[in-house]
C-alpha cells in the first residue's frame, strides 16, 4: 500500500470544504483537517504538518496569501495550493510571492485537482492554463513599462563604471 498524501482544506464555505473531502478521499488522499479561516488554517497546520493545504485566497478573518505565508514559514516542506474562483492577477501574483506551489480555479475537474495536488506533491509547480494568457500580458505590459535605454551618464561617470567593471576601486 502506497502513502497517502495529507491534505488540510481551507475554505470559509462548509459545502466546498465537504465537497472537496469527499473528491479526494475516494483516491490516495487522506483529508487531515479542515478550516474555514486563517487563524484556524494556521493553527491546523501546525498541529497535523500536511503534505498539501488547499487554500482559498479570500477567508473571513483575512487573506488566504497571510495564511500561505505562515504555514510554509511553521512548515517549509508543506506544500500550498492556492483554490480559488479569482482570475485577479494580483491574488495571483501575492500568493507566488508567499511561497505557494500553485494557483488553480475552483472550476478545475476532479481529475485535474487530483493531478495537480500529486504534481505538487513531486515538487512541481502549476497555474490553472486559463491564467497563463493573462499573466503573459500583465508581465509583457510591465516590461513595455521599464525604460531600456541607456542611463545618462556623464563622460566622468562613464569612464568611472568602466574603471570599476574592470576590478578597479572607486577612489
Amino acid at each position: 500500500m502506497t502513502k497517502k498524501h495529507t491534505i488540510l482544506i481551507v475554505d470559509d464555505h462548509d459545502i466546498v470544504r465537504m465537497g472537496l473531502a469527499s473528491l479526494l478521499e475516494e483516491s490516495d488522499f487522506e483529508i487531515v483537517g479542515e478550516a474555514g479561516g486563517v487563524s484556524e488554517a494556521v493553527n491546523q497546520a501546525r498541529q497535523t504538518k500536511p503534505d498539501v493545504v488547499l487554500l482559498d485566497v479570500r477567508l473571513p478573518d483575512g487573506s488566504g496569501v497571510d495564511a500561505c505565508l505562515k504555514i510554509i514559514q511553521d512548515s517549509p516542506l508543506t506544500k500550498v495550493i492556492m483554490l480559488t474562483s479569482y482570475t485577479d492577477g494580483e491574488a495571483l501574483l501575492q500568493s507566488i510571492e508567499a511561497g505557494a506551489s500553485g494557483y488553480i480555479l475552483k472550476q478545475i475537474g476532479r481529475d485535474a485537482l487530483r493531478d495537480s495536488i500529486h504534481r505538487v506533491v513531486n515538487g512541481e509547480t502549476i497555474l490553472d492554463p486559463s491564467l497563463t494568457s493573462n499573466m503573459f500580458s500583465e508581465v509583457r505590459k510591465g516590461l513595455k513599462e521599464i525604460p531600456h535605454d541607456k542611463p545618462n551618464l556623464t563622460q566622468k561617470e562613464h569612464e568611472i563604471l568602466l574603471e570599476v567593471a574592470q576590478g578597479k576601486s572607486n577612489k
